[in-house]
């Protein structure tokens, strides 16, 4: 009989950490071991499509400030209705909330998913509360689970690096048709993209000061600020202080992401602090060079002057220079996407991720006792 498995997040939005909880929901439907039931604390969202299309049960709690404990009712019936043996949480609130919620229905296995996000002491000790009453913590790259060690002083042995996995199957590298009659691209035109959400610490501003630099030299590229957020409006007014706003395209929320990046010929990430972020690992499906900081598991993805380049935050003249080296040196470009391709095939495909992802279910069951 195939045992139970709650993915806990607090939002089914459609952003890098929701993404991976709901692909793993998803995977764990062809799992000869394992049943996915999805929860998510706060609110629904974009992934909910997704997870309907797959058959994966969900539900929402609708929890709209942090005092509303007994809206985790739900997740008690929850736990009992559907025989569930492993809770796998995601992010600091549900880890939070998890870890407690698991502890007290005396759920067997508390697994606690750790992406990196935003420090501060208050997070801190919310995350320290959450590891000590999980079993165990997988952290996305090993720059994060030495974060954790050194901030929450956890017992190494009781962290696991397990790094994100993507569908490769789902991406192309010839650009969509489609995408490009949507936003006006030609198939000559430089597309340059970053893709994230429009959050603070994604830091779009460096992106866009580096295309005011490119675009001194030459009017033909065009700068794609792939998805949406709370700092669109702000990043809007900037572009226009900028005077680039003929050449910078905002997409909005986009649902089909390997479309969408079909059409770059470079990607970018600006982050000033990141754990191992998705959206690199979908660069590199899709076969485009990447320019990316040289910030948290980010090294560990790109490897400098082979699948793209690395340069420090804030640093817009350097990611300048490299986005024009690339646009120059079309041979470059498509060597640097062909090994990014390669080197996610052989390290990071979801194949490889999910079964030590099952076989980590696995093993804390054995050890806790059949």
């Amino acid at each position: 009989m195939k045992k139970g498995v709650l993915i806990l997040v607090d939002k089914l939005k459609a952003a890098g950490a929701e993404n991976l909880a709901v692909n793993i929901a998803i995977k764990l439907k062809d799992s000869s071991r394992y049943v996915p039931v999805v929860c998510a604390t706060r609110s629904g969202g974009e992934s909910e499509e997704r997870l309907k299309a797959n058959n994966v049960e969900y539900f929402l709690l609708h929890r709209e400030h942090p005092y509303q404990f007994y809206k985790f009712s739900l997740l008690r019936k929850i736990l009992k209705e559907y025989n569930i043996q492993v809770i796998h949480t995601h992010k600091m609130g549900s880890n939070f909330w998890g870890s407690i919620v698991g502890r007290i229905a005396r759920t067997r296995v508390i697994l606690g998913h750790v992406h990196g996000q935003v420090r501060g002491w208050k997070n801190i000790v919310v995350e320290r509360i959450a590891s000590n009453l999980s079993n165990k913590l997988i952290a996305v790259s090993e720059s994060e689970r030495q974060r954790i060690i050194r901030e929450e002083n956890i017992a190494p042995a009781k962290i696991v690096t397990i790094y994100n996995g993507i569908d490769l199957t789902k991406f192309r590298t010839t650009g969509d048709a489609d995408i490009r009659h949507q936003f006006g691209l030609d198939i000559t035109t430089p597309t340059i993209g970053i893709s994230a959400e429009l959050r603070s610490e994604k830091n779009h501003e460096t992106f866009l000061l580096a295309a005011r630099e490119v675009l001194k030299e030459r009017r033909d590229p065009r700068f794609l600020i792939i998805g949406d957020g709370q700092e669109r409006q702000k990043l809007e007014v900037f572009a226009v202080n900028l005077g680039i706003t003929e050449n910078c395209i905002f997409t909005g929320f986009i649902k089909n992401i390997p479309a969408m990046l079909s059409v770059l010929d470079v990607g970018v990430l600006s982050s000033t602090m990141e754990a191992l972020p998705l959206t690199l690992l979908e660069y590199m499906a899709a076969s485009k060079p990447i320019i990316a900081t040289n910030v948290g598991g980010i090294p560990e993805i790109v490897q400098n002057g082979v699948n793209g380049f690395l340069f420090q935050p804030g640093d817009f003249m350097t990611l300048a220079e490299k986005i024009k080296l690339l646009l120059d040196q079309r041979s470059l470009a498509m060597e640097m996407g062909r090994n990014g391709r390669m080197l996610a095939t052989q390290k990071f495909s979801e194949e490889a991720m999910m079964a030590k992802v099952e076989d980590l279910y696995t093993g804390m069951l054995e050890a806790v006792g059949e």
